[in-house]
């Protein structure tokens, strides 16, 4: 649970910190960082065949 509440605190700093210091850049927000993590999760083992 702690971990959880860390990692969420961690995407929320980092969406904050593209969007002030790269506001041009589109899709980094909270939603999209976690989405971005979700999918690195689900595929990370797959990218040794690629």
């Amino acid at each position: 649970m702690e971990n959880q509440k860390w990692e969420s605190s961690y995407i929320y700093e980092l969406a904050k910190f593209i969007a002030v210091n790269y506001p041009e850049i589109k899709g980094f927000n909270r939603l999209g960082i976690y989405r971005m993590k979700q999918i690195y999760e689900a595929y990370k083992n797959n990218m040794n065949s690629i």
